[in-house]
């Protein structure tokens, strides 16, 4: 560690990183160095979803959001074998299931990735369970390592802390995507011939381009905007 500079602020704090801070910051940097991001960014009509939790909330089912949107993400991955992939040496691996990573807020000011797996099997509830056990854990320190193993995109919803942002999120190793929401925000929205007021969905999708080219993307993005913005009563 070098020693402190006449240029910075005087009277400085130094914390020497805890563990899971130091892993983070190298898994970061090992993703920034081994992919080629590409980032797409876009909104959507927030109110099927809406209309779907108040659905659930009438059955006596509460899942948050963020279980609603993972549940329809790992739906959607399930149906893109060109996104639910990775690279491994020359070989292109996929799965026909999804093990679907959260970014989870551990113990203090941590961040950790934990793992649902096979999402894409689970409804609402089930997710919703599956997120709390992870978040729980994180919170004690007590997850495990396949806890966090095994995921090939990762959502990330940071709805409860921002809202109506969009991001350039960082792939992690071994992983081939990141989707981004952030918190819903009222937007003019066409409607027919008219022009409404409705609650919009901000959200950023990052790959590793040198596993997902650009039609693959886009085919994805746009059918996860779909799944997001259909109002159904699936799985009633």
């Amino acid at each position: 560690m070098s020693p402190t500079s006449d240029h910075w602020p005087s009277h400085e704090i130094r914390e020497r990183l805890r563990p899971i801070q130091q892993i983070t910051a190298e898994r970061l940097q090992v993703g920034w160095q081994t992919t080629v991001p590409a980032t797409l960014m876009t909104e959507v009509d927030a109110r099927g979803l809406l209309s779907r939790r108040a659905h659930l909330a009438e059955k006596g089912v509460r899942p948050g959001l963020t279980a609603i949107i993972a549940t329809r993400l790992a739906s959607v991955l399930a149906r893109h074998p060109a996104v639910n992939c990775r690279i491994d040496g020359e070989d292109r691996v996929s799965w026909p299931g999804v093990n679907l990573g959260m970014a989870i807020a551990g113990a203090g000011t941590d961040l950790v990735v934990g793992v649902v797996r096979d999402a894409d099997r689970c409804d609402e509830n089930e997710v919703s369970a599956r997120i709390s056990d992870l978040r729980d854990r994180a919170e004690r320190r007590k997850l495990r390592p396949e806890d966090t193993r095994g995921a090939v995109v990762t959502l990330s919803s940071v709805g409860m802390m921002i809202s109506g942002v969009f991001g350039t999120p960082v792939v992690p190793p071994d992983q081939t995507a990141v989707v981004l929401v952030s918190g819903m925000v009222d937007r003019p929205v066409v409607e027919g011939a008219e022009l409404v007021v409705a609650p919009v969905l901000p959200i950023s999708v990052t790959v590793d381009h040198r596993v997902v080219n650009g039609a693959a993307m886009s085919a994805f993005l746009n059918d996860f905007c779909t799944e997001l913005g259909a109002t159904r009563e699936k799985g009633d």
